[in-house]
């Protein structure tokens, strides 16, 4: 049977990676932390896993946030494949401040949630921050596709952004899942997530 070209496009998918673990320091913004050595080390471990069980295009798409560039460099280098930054697929805006204890992260964070029309820690609200990634997510679409797209960003921007195309999913419970590194699948063109770190969405 023929497919038409909209079941083409229903068959592609996007694979959205939050980063591996960057090294904290309350002296730079966090959009400089590099990863640290637990955080390349699990670079590496996700490549492995990519490289297993992921189709990926034959470029690896990453903010330009230097953690996320770092997680993307190691995939890139291990799987053999190029890399291409985006401006637009970094993290919300945050300034240098405290490095606070999980309690007082977590609760930081749920303000930029709940308040998503306030710039809570910088420059950018929640809905700032989700409008500039939309657009580089569709930048990066309107690349040529011969696999499963792959974008190394990070856990805020890509929890709003999921939320937004799964009404069934709240944005702060599903950042609160993503560890460093996570991953999602999600339909193209629709967005629906199809799997959660290898789980369907609600498991």
């Amino acid at each position: 049977m023929e497919n038409t070209e909209a079941e083409v496009e229903i068959e592609n998918t996007l694979i959205l990676v939050k980063h591996a673990l960057p090294e904290l320091s309350p002296e730079i913004a966090p959009k400089e932390w590099p990863l640290g050595e637990k955080g390349l080390k699990q670079a590496k471990k996700f490549a492995q896993f990519v490289q297993d069980n992921l189709d990926v295009d034959p470029i690896i798409y990453s903010s330009e946030e230097s953690k996320a560039v770092d997680t993307a460099k190691v995939l890139a280098e291990a799987l053999g494949l190029n890399l291409k930054t985006n401006p637009n697929l970094g993290e919300i805006d945050r300034a240098s401040s405290e490095i606070l204890d999980e309690e007082g992260h977590v609760s930081r964070n749920e303000a930029i949630f709940k308040k998503s029309s306030e710039a809570i820690l910088g420059k950018e609200s929640a809905d700032q921050a989700l409008e500039r990634f939309e657009n580089g997510i569709k930048e990066i679409l309107k690349d040529p596709q011969e696999d499963e797209r792959l974008v190394v960003t990070h856990g805020t921007v890509m929890s709003l952004f999921l939320a937004k195309h799964n009404k069934e999913i709240d944005a702060f419970d599903i950042w609160q899942k993503l560890s460093c590194p996570s991953y999602a699948v999600v339909s193209l063109p629709e967005f629906k997530v199809l799997e959660l770190n290898g789980q369907p969405l609600n498991n």
